[in-house]
């Protein structure tokens, strides 16, 4: 009878702890990137440049796809990729709300690619274009186009 009763408060304990945890969440979905974006084909000079890329897919309902080192939605924080040996990763993520097509992780899109000089600073000394072929979310391209930002 002692044995019954001390298993049924540890079942009690971990379905309270398991309903607790799903409660609480983890990390915030928007946090969560959807992807993944190398650009290669960067001039060596760029070396040390930071980097982030979007583009606006024409939907029904326009979709918002950018790309950077990492996002914080809590804090609407954007940490740039910074290139090393003429190539740059980054992490992709979708705007919520974007409608029902967007990113499937299959696409095939244009980001227009933003360098900066410094990893704070405001504006862009550069930008280019980088066509990717997304297969199950992971792409690679190389840049093209780059020219002083206006």
């Amino acid at each position: 009878m002692k044995n019954l009763i001390k298993l049924i408060g540890i079942i009690t304990l971990v379905t309270a702890l398991g309903f607790s945890m799903v409660a609480c969440g983890g990390d915030d979905e928007e946090d969560i990137p959807i992807g993944k974006l190398t650009i290669t084909g960067f001039d060596f000079d760029l070396n040390g440049y930071f980097v982030e890329a979007d583009v606006l897919i024409d939907t029904p309902e326009v979709t918002y796809i950018f790309a950077a080192k990492s996002y914080d939605a809590d804090e609407e924080e954007v940490e740039f990729g910074e290139i090393a040996n003429r190539r740059v990763s980054l992490n992709v993520w979708e705007e919520k709300g974007a409608g029902p097509v967007g990113f499937t992780g299959s696409n095939t899109l244009t980001f227009t690619v933003y360098l900066y000089a410094a990893a704070d600073d405001d504006e862009p000394e550069k930008t280019g274009e980088v066509t990717i072929k997304f297969k199950r979310g992971i792409g690679i391209g190389e840049i093209e186009n780059i020219i002083a930002y206006p």
